[in-house]
């Protein structure tokens, strides 16, 4: 038997590199435990985050994205397979030439996912400056529509588009996730910006909102 242990700052694409062989089985076993007609409606979206925004680290991204859609497309030819999670108002990017590279490349997703927080650079340019929240009451309609435009321009087949995360805070203690303020937020946001995106996913409970990102101080 071998036992699979990891630390906070596990390298996803290095360890599948390093045992390609994890995700053939992890398909086996999804179609052993959902069944084929269960399996093939799923999305599987492979988050590429903050490994793809340098030229090497996009190109390691890309290969190891193409392994995992080959390996889902082989056996469940119907299920979706997409990513990467651009979070545009989070990390610095430049997703026009992330875009281009990955068109290069070839094997592009069935679906581009994004990350969508609402917080600003005070430096845009400078990804250890502090965010901040941000003033721009239709940033999230801004950055979908700008997307959008991005894969019309660059002449990218790719229509579904998934805005995996989103919300106003990554912290869970934030004290404007109990304000009637955080309720208008995503009533604006869906009221303006449902007919953009395929799927929403607002985040509640995950790993990335437990994060003392904008609340490090005492309460």
């Amino acid at each position: 038997k071998k036992v699979l242990a990891y630390e906070n700052n596990f390298d996803l694409i290095h360890f599948i590199n390093e045992n390609p062989q994890i995700i053939d089985k992890l398909v086996s076993h999804l179609l052993f435990r959902y069944g084929r007609s269960e399996v093939s409606r799923w999305y599987i979206e492979f988050e590429g985050c903050g490994t793809i925004y340098e030229e090497e680290p996009a190109q390691d991204y890309f290969h190891t994205f193409r392994h995992v859609y080959q390996c889902f497309k082989t056996k469940i030819p119907d299920i979706r397979v997409g990513g990467p999670g651009f979070s545009p108002n989070y990390y610095n990017q430049n997703m026009e030439e992330t875009l281009l590279a990955w068109k290069e490349f070839g094997c592009l997703p069935d679906f581009i996912s994004m990350y969508l927080y609402l917080y600003e650079a005070q430096d845009p340019q400078s990804f250890e400056n502090p965010r901040s929240y941000s003033r721009n009451k239709n940033l999230m309609y801004d950055e979908i529509t700008a997307m959008r435009r991005r894969l019309s321009e660059l002449d990218i087949p790719i229509s579904e588009l998934h805005i995996s995360q989103w919300n106003s805070s990554i912290s869970d203690r934030s004290t404007i996730n109990d304000s009637c303020q955080k309720a208008a937020c995503i009533m604006h946001n869906m009221l303006g910006c449902g007919n953009l995106a395929d799927v929403f996913g607002y985040t509640t409970a995950s790993d990335i909102l437990s994060e003392l990102y904008d609340t490090k101080q005492a309460l």
